[in-house]
């Protein structure tokens, strides 16, 4: 996934939607990599926006603090809307 968005953000392609609805686990080190692409996002003067975020992953989110970070949205549309508003 950091390959991919060093990759789109090279292209000035820096507004990203990860579809994490069929995402059921997450583990410390995915939640890392997350935080990171987060940061180059931003770095990028981009963003990352999460959409469909199980309940079990959104309990991880919760735990870890993450969920502050992160920007998380119901749907995939809703993510997109989000960035195309400038949110």
């Amino acid at each position: 996934m950091e390959s991919s968005i060093q990759e789109l953000t090279r292209n000035n392609q820096n507004r990203i939607v990860l579809d994490m609805s069929k995402i059921t686990y997450l583990d410390s080190s995915a939640i890392g990599v997350m935080v990171g692409c987060h940061g180059s996002l931003r770095t990028a003067r981009g963003q990352l926006r999460l959409a469909g975020v199980t309940s079990r992953v959104a309990a991880v989110f919760r735990m870890t603090g993450v969920d502050k970070l992160l920007s998380l949205d119901p749907t995939r549309d809703d993510s997109v809307s989000a960035l195309s508003a400038g949110a």
